[in-house]
């Protein structure tokens, strides 16, 4: 009998084909990944859910796709490592009674209540499983450094400052560009929010009209959608800082590209992915489903993901699968002891390193903002748009 096949939906952020292959050799299911940009797998999520058996993608889409019925119900009893995800995930932070950060944490839409709404009641049944997750920021080239910014912290603001004008670039997707144009802004006193995580429409107006000012005075070098494309960005030196994620940060070092990823003054935004399963999808296929399901959550994928920067939300079951090295420089903070790759096997990490920001403690007890669909979501993308269009 041949082996069933999942079409997994969603974006270069977690299907990388290294994990596709790890999944295809540990598990007896066809996986077929469907790679798509973060605004097209969202679209494609909620409007084809016939076409996936399984979604892939953000927690701060999940109300999305479950208001339009594209996403099911998971069993916690079905899965073999739910005991094992961390108090992040679970409960919104590291730290008992610490600040848990604006916008949409992952525990607000983890649960499936008893009237069918999501929500961080703990309940048997869950929206989506949890998966990886990270604190981000924005990258930078350290030798174009501005001469009037080397004394100072790293800040949001710098993604604002004249000093970088020309060479700042950004993600077009609008739950994510705009987060860190609203960071930005703030630290620049640019405009001020009474809700970073929930903008109202004037707030939207004042922020997104200085921008276009910025950009038709040149402010801005580029735009992008894909991990690819910011790494394009900064090879074909059309700027030197901007969005520049874990896993682009990764291919340009290996590349021997200099780029540094800033741990801001303000704190970080973060975000976390999670597997869904679609309300399409075969009953033939649900025990596959939830093999792919616990797969994640296994620690394997955990570790592939780790060596991009990556964290998992079952680290212990990560670290078992992680050499001494990877685990004290990406989770522990501390200087890598040897030479490190990226899934690839690429050198990235010299020894001695340090990564920046510090621990995996450190870096996520101090998230400023998760990124989030707002109340005023479809004004703010039409602003957006003006914004790119400009």
């Amino acid at each position: 009998m041949p082996a069933q096949t999942l079409r997994v939906l969603g974006t270069s952020v977690t299907l990388l084909d290294v994990v596709q292959d790890l999944a295809r050799r540990d598990l007896d299911i066809n996986i077929e990944f469907d790679v798509r940009g973060g605004v097209e797998t969202q679209q494609k999520g909620i409007l084809r859910p016939d076409d996936y058996d399984i979604y892939d993608q953000w927690f701060h889409s999940i109300d999305l796709l479950w208001t339009a019925g594209a996403i099911q119900p998971i069993q916690c009893d079905r899965l073999e490592f739910w005991e094992d995800i961390g108090d992040l995930t679970k409960l919104g932070s590291l730290n008992n009674g610490s600040d848990l950060g604006a916008g949409n944490r992952p525990m607000d839409t983890q649960f499936v209540q008893e009237d069918g709404s999501l929500g961080p009641d703990a309940m048997p049944r869950i929206s989506a499983v949890p998966t990886a997750y990270n604190a981000d920021s924005f990258s930078y080239d350290p030798k174009l450094m501005p001469t009037a910014l080397e004394a100072g912290s790293e800040s949001w603001g710098w993604l604002l400052s004249k000093e970088w004008r020309g060479k700042v670039g950004l993600n077009t997707d609008p739950s994510i560009g705009i987060a860190d144009m609203i960071l930005a802004a703030q630290a620049m006193e640019l405009v001020e929010f009474e809700d970073i995580g929930n903008l109202s429409i004037e707030e939207i107006d004042a922020l997104v009209d200085e921008l276009i000012l910025l950009k038709k005075a040149g402010h801005f070098a580029g735009f992008w959608s894909t991990v690819k494309g910011s790494v394009d960005f900064m090879l074909k030196r059309k700027g030197r800082i901007g969005g520049i994620w874990s896993p682009a940060a990764s291919k340009l070092r290996a590349r021997d590209f200099p780029v540094r990823i800033a741990a801001p003054t303000e704190g970080y935004r973060a975000w976390h992915s999670c597997l869904c399963l679609s309300s399409r999808l075969p009953s033939e296929k649900t025990d596959a489903a939830y093999q792919y399901l616990n797969w994640w959550l296994s620690g394997r994928p955990g570790a592939v993901l780790a060596r991009q920067g990556y964290y998992s939300s079952t680290p212990d079951k990560t670290k078992a699968n992680l050499s001494d090295a990877e685990w004290d420089y990406w989770y522990a903070g501390k200087p890598a002891s040897e030479d490190l790759s990226d899934p690839q096997g690429r050198k990235i990490i010299e020894k001695g390193a340090i990564r920046e920001g510090g621990s995996h403690q450190d870096r996520m007890s101090n998230i400023v903002m998760w990124n989030t669909l707002m109340d005023e979501q479809n004004y703010l993308v039409r602003r957006w748009n003006e914004l790119l269009t400009a």
